[in-house]
């Protein structure tokens, strides 16, 4: 605690100085015909968020959404035991955190993960990523936070967009997307490949009996992406969207820990996803939308007890799906006064086969059923949200309805001297997973959902120290989490607690018309019951970002990323302390009118680090990417 006072004694020094006027922050809306998606305000959201764009070449050059995402601040994106994503948000895990795609959740399978390692970037402009209290228009299940991925809209200018990237060691993708907007329609398709040979690791990596440095052991992947988007507006009134889309991966050998001998690999990794949606504008302040949608992830999984994939130990066969509707309508009472209100219903089901104790395929679903509102008002300078969602759920093995309540409430108040204040809190779940409810070995059907009671403050403001601009920005959190799911005496249990709580610091420092500095710190720490920690979430982490632009259109970025030391579990389930690190980057790009061509090195210092307990990093690299449009 004394970090945080120390902190908060230095942003009240620096906030007490002499402000400019407080650039208004407007509602920044993306239309995809028929999708609408809106980039909330911390009024809007609730809690605060953060845009990540993810468009290769800017400051880095990700092949998939967890490196995108693997240095945003207050976010731990590691790769766990089956190379499978680990995604944590201040600390929450993964199957606690609800990943959506313009605002239509993907279904998280029976491990209750949704993996971003096999989510190619491909037509995804940007992430919105909410930390603190989630409002409830977005569904149940947003414990951990929201990651909502932005879709890239057609435009009228534009036909075709080839995009060409590599990386060391034959790592590469190329993609291909054909679109364009008319007056009352538009349409949008592409494919993508992306290759990956396995990481090289850095030199300074010293081999085990089961990793021998160089290339990582058993880490090559092909994957495939198609996605399609028609939307059309009928009648002036009537707007009609279809989406389709299908990921899959053939083969995909699993890198395992570098102190134990496993040989794994998946087949035939696959997901589906499309949705059906409707808006009609009823009256001139009132709208309704529906949405259908479907999503469903499967995979063939093998473990061996050879490299040679011959002697086979494991056969394991999964398939999951999710079935949702969701109607609402949105109501502007007054000039200051929006009310949101309505219905999603959703349906999850999971299939499981292998030569262990599921011989035969064996299924189970479960039913949620959730009805929400939200209030915004304006009033002079403060801004009221409040949101509320009541959830009712219930499985094949307990047909008996659980009900859930989510309140939410977030209040701005923005003044042009001090900046931008806001203080939000919340109640959300994070229901069980398939796993956790019906696994032969521990499932208990009985688990109720996880709850966290979730504070956060904030504080926004644009000054003017030395005749240079600053924008200096602040959030402390405290977060109470019951009931979370874990095993005791072979069956899973609602046992442990944990109160966590933390800053987030952000500065961006515009030194000149050309240069530009950025620079976020966050601090978490948590007292757990029964000795429970957070696992893969550092005490303390930080980026910094110089950016500058150069002679002949071109920019330059360099980037630091630390993580500091944090506990890791191995195989066991024995916690391991895991050294801090530094690692940082270098990036240049140049922009023609339909060309852009990008190149970058990464991990410049060739840092040997861990990203969990016996899962190097990659050391050294390289990037070099072009997009051409027509």
């Amino acid at each position: 605690m004394k970090h945080l006072a120390l902190v908060f004694l230095c942003l009240t020094v620096l906030t007490g100085l002499r402000a400019e006027e407080a650039k208004a922050d407007s509602i920044r809306q993306y239309t995809l015909r028929v999708i609408k998606v809106v980039a909330e305000r911390p009024g809007q959201s609730i809690g605060s968020l953060t845009l990540k764009p993810l468009q290769k070449g800017i400051d880095d050059s990700p092949m998939n959404l967890r490196e995108a995402l693997e240095h945003v601040p207050g976010i731990s994106a590691t790769t766990g035991t089956k190379d499978e994503s680990n995604l944590r948000i201040r600390g929450f895990r993964k199957n606690e955190v609800k990943i959506l795609i313009d605002g239509r959740p993907l279904t998280g399978s029976y491990f209750g993960n949704v993996d971003l390692n096999n989510i190619a970037l491909s037509g995804i402009k940007e992430a919105i990523i909410i930390k603190g209290p989630g409002s409830a228009v977005y569904g149940s299940g947003t414990m951990g936070g929201v990651v909502n991925l932005i879709t890239r809209a057609p435009t009228n200018q534009d036909w075709l967009t080839l995009g060409l990237s590599a990386k060391r060691n034959n790592n590469n993708s190329i993609e291909l997307t054909g679109s364009h907007s008319f007056e009352n329609w538009d349409f949008l398709v592409y494919g993508s490949r992306d290759n990956s040979e396995g990481a090289v690791l850095s030199d300074d990596f010293e081999p085990t009996a089961y990793e021998n440095g160089g290339v990582r052991n058993n880490s090559r992947k092909q994957g495939y992406s198609f996605q399609s988007r028609w939307g059309a507006t009928i009648a002036g009134f009537h707007q009609l969207g279809l989406n389709l889309g299908l990921n899959y991966i053939p083969r995909k050998e699993i890198a395992s820990s570098i102190y134990e001998a496993k040989y794994r690999l998946y087949e035939d990794w696959a997901r589906a996803q499309g949705s059906l949606s409707y808006s009609y504008e009823l009256a001139p302040n009132t709208s309704l939308d529906a949405l259908l949608y479907f999503d469903e992830a499967r995979d063939h999984y093998f473990e061996y007890n050879d490299s040679a994939y011959q002697i086979m130990n494991v056969d394991s066969q999964m398939q999951s799906r999710l079935w949702g509707f969701n109607p609402k309508l949105r109501w502007q009472m007054s000039p200051k006064t929006l009310l949101n209100f309505g219905y999603r219903a959703e349906t999850t089901s999971s299939s499981r086969k292998d030569n262990g104790n599921y011989q035969d395929w064996t299924s189970h679903h479960t039913t949620q059923h959730q009805g929400f509102v939200q209030l915004e008002y304006l009033h002079d300078e403060l801004r009221f949200n409040a949101s509320l969602g009541l959830v009712m759920a219930s499985s094949d093995l307990n047909t008996n309805l659980r009900s859930y309540l989510e309140p939410a409430l977030g209040i701005i108040w923005q003044t042009e001297q001090a900046g931008e204040f806001s203080i939000a809190l919340g109640r959300n779940i994070a229901f069980p997973t398939m796993r956790q409810l019906f696994s032969f070995e521990h499932g208990n059907p009985d688990l109720r959902a996880q709850t966290a009671l979730k504070t956060e403050l904030g504080h926004k403001i644009p000054m003017r120290v030395l005749n240079r601009d600053l924008a200096l920005g602040s959030s402390f959190f405290y977060n109470s989490t019951h009931g979370l799911i874990d095993e005791y005496q072979g069956v899973y249990q609602n046992l442990d607690q944990v109160e966590s709580w933390g800053t987030e610091i952000s500065l961006l420092v515009k030194a000149t018309n050309w240069l530009e500095f950025d620079f976020n710190y966050n601090w978490l720490d948590h007292l757990g019951k029964n000795g429970y920690h957070l696992t893969e979430s550092p005490e303390h982490s930080a980026e910094l970002f110089a950016r500058l632009d150069l002679p002949w259109r071109m920019k330059l970025s360099l980037n630091g990323f630390y993580q500091g030391n944090r506990l890791s579990e191995d195989s066991s389930f024995n916690l391991r302390e895991l050294e801090a690190y530094w690692v940082y980057n270098l990036q240049v790009q140049r922009t023609w009118e339909k060309f852009r061509i990008y190149a970058g090195l990464e991990n410049i210092m060739d840092r040997n680090y861990a990203s969990e307990w016996g899962y190097p990093g990659a050391g050294r690299n390289f990037n070099l990417g072009l997009e051409l449009k027509i």
